[in-house]
């Protein structure tokens, strides 16, 4: 019996041989790396509230801070709020908080929100757009955070994958893009 850690069998997966990284993107995330010597290394995937960057969790809760924000009449207006509103089934922003904060905390609930921001920022909304790039330049930065931490040579390959990849074309080309750029 050979028992080992999923991000070791999806870091083979990715590339069998030489040093690899991968960037799982769905409710949470987490970043990994396998070096020459066969190490592993890791950056987020630390939960919501430490360090899921990327994550669905994380473009919903930024996406609902931007709609509370729009609320009080501090931040800027969104079609997040309708569109949350609509998904939510309710008609006040305030509203929000019975589900949010009364029940179990719950980040896939929160991450079920976040193709709704990716969808909206896709239409142009610009607080959507600003949400979207802000997470990006996140991964961006974990990503490149890991192959220094792992002492990758340049060039090594980076694999992404996980829901918000699959399902999210938008997402995926301008992550793509960041990467690709640096």
């Amino acid at each position: 019996v050979f028992v080992e850690s999923d991000a070791r069998q999806t870091l083979r997966a990715a590339n069998p041989e030489d040093p690899v990284v991968i960037g799982l993107l769905g409710t949470g995330s987490a970043f990994f790396a396998r070096c020459a010597d066969r190490s592993v290394h890791r950056t987020c995937g630390w939960g919501g509230l430490l360090g899921d960057v990327g994550s669905g969790f994380e473009l919903a809760k930024q996406g609902f801070t931007a709609v509370f924000r729009a609320f009080d009449r501090v931040g800027p207006e969104t079609s997040l709020t309708q569109k949350f509103c609509e998904m939510a089934g309710v008609t006040e922003v305030p509203e929000f908080l019975k589900f949010l904060y009364v029940s179990t905390f719950d980040p896939a609930v929160w991450a079920r929100y976040a193709p709704t921001v990716l969808r909206e920022a896709s239409k142009g909304d610009p607080v959507s757009l600003e949400i979207v790039q802000h997470e990006i330049d996140q991964v961006c930065s974990s990503l490149f955070g890991l192959t220094a931490k792992a002492e990758l040579p340049q060039g090594t390959e980076i694999f992404l994958t996980g829901g918000l990849i699959e399902e999210g074309k938008f997402y995926f080309e301008k992550l793509r893009e960041s990467i690709e750029a640096n």
